[in-house]
């Protein structure tokens, strides 16, 4: 079964790629959708540029801590913390401030 599957699925280029980076699009206009009937005064956004996913809340930390920390930048951080948080924000460069 997942042999065939598999082949019918590569036959018809439906799973030969890698997935996007950013959001699998199918998710990111359901939220989309989602969140537009939650807020309604909520900006429209645009499913293919504005919407990003990550496999649990450690990648999607660690992918806003690189965005938002550059080297030098002081990041407050409560204690005590999730061991998590102070590695995280090392690796972007930044120093944890208690």
């Amino acid at each position: 079964f997942a042999k065939l599957a598999m082949h019918q699925s590569i036959q018809e280029r439906k799973a030969n790629q890698y997935a996007r980076s950013y959001a699998h699009l199918p998710l990111a206009q359901v939220l989309v959708e989602d969140y537009a009937k939650r807020w309604k005064n909520l900006p429209e956004m645009n499913p293919e540029t504005q919407v990003a996913t990550a496999v649990g809340c450690t990648q999607a930390l660690y992918c806003a801590l690189q965005g938002l920390i550059n080297p030098g930048d002081e990041v407050i951080l409560l204690e005590p913390a999730f061991d998590i948080y102070h590695a995280q924000v090392k690796m972007a460069g930044g120093t944890c401030v208690f």
